[in-house]
């Protein structure tokens, strides 16, 4: 009897460890996968905002301005913005970290943790 209750102990133990980290790389993974999916499409809203911006006859000050309160409001951070107004195009980049609990302490994976995408609108049309 004792050995059968050693083993369904051992079974659950292996059972709720394999859980545990098969959660933790669903969740790393998410993550980073979620980031990936987001972030373009953030930097798109930021240079259509500033692209609003500049339309309406502000400056690129301005239209920086705009750029970087949407992206704090989406938790990235404002890397840069270009504008030609040749052509009426803003590009907007922005850079967002992915949270990590393990991932981005591994050396090699954590060029993975960190994003960085840039968005173009071109405005006026």
């Amino acid at each position: 009897m004792k050995s059968d209750a050693g083993q369904i102990s051992s079974w659950i133990v292996k059972l709720v460890v394999f859980l545990l980290l098969g959660g933790l790389v669903i969740v790393e993974g998410g993550g980073i996968l979620f980031l990936r999916l987001t972030l373009p499409d953030a930097a798109r809203e930021a240079a259509q905002q500033a692209g609003f911006t500049l339309n309406q006859g502000g400056s690129d000050e301005d239209a920086q301005i705009v750029a970087r309160d949407f992206a704090d409001t989406k938790g990235a951070t404002f890397v840069s913005m270009t504008h030609t107004p040749l052509d009426k195009t803003v590009k907007v980049t922005l850079e967002k970290k992915s949270r990590s609990f393990v991932v981005h302490k591994i050396g090699p994976l954590k060029k993975f943790t960190t994003l960085e995408a840039t968005g173009s609108h071109q405005y006026g049309n």
